[in-house]
């Protein structure tokens, strides 16, 4: 469940807003973003977002229903009932997937949809971590399980709620051979962080019994996420400071100049 960003579309409108014009139903496929739902959700989806649209059902609708069922899972994996935690955060995900779907189906896209829709998703799943954190600490009868939640909460948002701005200095490893490995790099630390995939391991460890796994995966990939960003700040001001700073490029200049050719 990820924020609103260049991988979200704005979606639909809640009551009382004009809808605007949205993409066509054919980019509700995005594979690359869905590795799992692409193979039996997204497809159900898409015929269900068309007859919902023709039947008048407002998108808003679906997103309060990701709410009722977010918080009916999170009470029952509190109780430590997996498979009916699992069954609601589900269908969670599915109202999730089809709320902007039906937005795009019926031309009722807007940016004020967008911004409810990834706001019920972020709360679902702070509160499905809380549950989890509950089940775990109930489980071992110690406090260490919030600890994990604490760091997945304050990793995932902290870098939200309290931007830096960092120069527009792209930034990585010279050399093609370190170029295309730093690229699969990238590639494997997106998907850990795939909302699609994240979730699917959510539902697998509530199923299976495993919350503390689930948080720990949490936490960890989130921390080495906010860490990665911080190194990465300071390595593109480093390189803004260096081009700009004319001392710098002087002294850089004379080194070069005196360094004996090989």
């Amino acid at each position: 469940m990820s924020p609103v960003g260049p991988d979200r579309l704005p979606t639909h409108a809640p009551p009382g807003e004009k809808a605007t014009n949205s993409p066509g139903l054919g980019e509700l496929v995005r594979p690359w973003r869905h590795p799992i739902s692409r193979w039996y959700l997204l497809p159900a989806v898409a015929w269900a977002a068309r007859g919902l649209a023709r039947w008048g059902v407002p998108p808003w609708a679906l997103t309060g229903l990701n709410m009722l069922f977010g918080l009916a899972g999170a009470w029952a994996a509190a109780g430590r009932h997996g498979w009916i935690a699992a069954g609601m955060w589900w269908a969670a995900w599915a109202c999730d997937r089809l709320d902007g779907a039906l937005a795009r189906a019926a031309n009722r896209c807007s940016p004020r949809g967008a911004q409810w829709d990834a706001a019920t998703d972020e709360l679902v799943d702070l509160l499905a971590h809380a549950a989890l954190a509950a089940w775990a600490a109930t489980q071992y009868g110690s406090w260490w399980p919030w600890v994990l939640w604490a760091v997945f909460g304050t990793s995932k948002w902290a870098p939200r709620l309290f931007p830096t701005p960092a120069p527009d200095t792209p930034w990585s490893p010279g050399g093609s051979g370190l170029s295309n490995w730093w690229e699969k790099l990238r590639a494997f630390y997106h998907l850990l962080g795939n909302a699609d995939l994240r979730w699917h391991l959510v539902l697998l460890g509530t199923v299976a019994g495993w919350p503390t796994v689930v948080l720990a995966f949490a936490a960890g990939y989130f921390a080495a996420r906010a860490g990665w960003r911080v190194v990465k700040q300071r390595v593109q001001r480093h390189a803004a400071f260096g081009s700009s700073n004319p001392h710098f490029l002087e002294k850089t200049s004379a080194h070069a100049s005196a360094t004996p050719a090989d």
